[in-house]
């Protein structure tokens, strides 16, 4: 499967090209903001790298959050464009996964012997987006603070964009929590491999997962009809 995969839901912006999980191209790009002015650029840039254009692709694979909110709408809106205008589908996979499989090509398998591996991805407000991986848990939101008293007992290994935040957190309550090796970010050449050798035959647009509601301030007139 020829496949065109890219993140924004976090603190970074990557896209990826990709043959059968093996990568043609890849960009990664570590950004605060700015991920809808600069997603169009670097996917013409693996695009153009990768010698594939649209008419080659099979699929579009994105990241559907949780994450930043802004983040996770460019890039649904971005993938739905592309996939309509392309003929394309468009296939979804949490940010939690995407995690997940930059741990597992990035650390030693010895390494992560004994842990729990857990997700948490930065909501770039107070909360942390969590999920335990294996065995595979309902994901939610808590603070940094908080977070201990959600997880299982024992190791952990922690991955994404938040594992820092967590990392420090845990390890203040006594927690022995590992952080991952950098090649573990967040990055679109790991959406590559999650995704099927095959396209379903229905594939439905992918939905947001967001674990909290956007900050939003009504207009007062509209906060009065309220």
């Amino acid at each position: 499967m020829r496949l065109l995969a890219f993140d924004c839901a976090g603190r970074a912006l990557s896209a990826a090209v990709g043959d059968d999980g093996q990568v043609r191209a890849a960009r990664y790009e570590e950004l605060a903001r700015g991920h809808g002015e600069r997603l169009f650029a670097l996917i013409g840039a693996v695009l153009e790298e990768s010698g594939l254009d649209y008419a080659a692709l099979d699929a579009i694979a994105v990241t559907r959050g949780p994450g930043g909110f802004t983040g996770v709408r460019i890039g649904l809106a971005a993938a739905r464009g592309l996939g309509l205008a392309a003929g394309l589908p468009v296939l979804g996979v949490t940010t939690f996964a995407l995690a997940g499989a930059g741990l597992a090509a990035a650390a030693p398998a010895a390494a992560l012997a004994g842990r729990t591996p857990v997700a948490v991805i930065d909501s770039k407000r107070a909360e942390l987006f969590v999920q335990v991986l294996k065995p595979e848990a309902a994901p939610f939101a808590a603070l940094p603070e908080a977070l201990a008293a959600h997880l299982p007992p024992g190791p952990l290994a922690l991955c994404g964009d938040g594992a820092p935040a967590a990392a420090t957190a845990l390890q203040a309550t006594g927690r022995d929590a590992l952080l991952p090796p950098a090649a573990a970010r967040l990055d679109a050449r790991h959406l590559l491999g999650l995704v099927g050798a095959e396209v379903p035959e229905a594939t439905p647009p992918p939905e947001p997962l967001y674990l909290r509601p956007p900050d939003v301030t009504l207009p007062a007139a509209a906060s009065a009809r309220r």
